[in-house]
């Protein structure tokens, strides 16, 4: 058919079962709200389990972005707080594995055909 598929739906399973997430509740179309702000105000001394669960947290979805390249902007925004998250934030990573959760029988699908050259033509 001239087309590669690769996904890593076995993996998304075993992250959503590690961290509490499942099929109910609501369904994301996108892994991050549109609007999504960091919360400003942190604790001077960080809970330690919070950054441990953020840390892993980080670290599956940056593992993930090779099939899922739609989750890097998450993933970028919210390792910046791993040393110091907040609930919210661990809320926001939480979303990121539910939407791969819902979504993860969806492939990276390379096709055979035309691309596009370093010159800007296509071949």
């Amino acid at each position: 058919t001239g087309k590669i598929k690769c996904r890593q739906t076995e993996m998304i399973e075993k992250v959503a079962a590690r961290y509490g997430v499942d099929a109910g509740g609501q369904r994301y179309d996108t892994p991050m709200e549109y609007n999504y702000k960091q919360s400003e105000d942190r604790p001077v001394v960080p809970d330690e389990k919070q950054v441990t669960l953020a840390r892993s947290l980080v670290g599956s979805l940056i593992y993930l972005t090779i099939t899922r390249p739609e989750i890097r902007f998450a993933c970028s925004k919210l390792a910046r707080v791993v040393q110091n998250p907040m609930e919210r934030e661990l809320e926001a990573m939480k979303r990121v594995v539910k939407y791969l959760y819902d979504t993860r029988r969806t492939p990276l699908t390379f096709s055979k055909g035309r691309w596009l050259g370093p010159d800007g033509e296509w071949y």
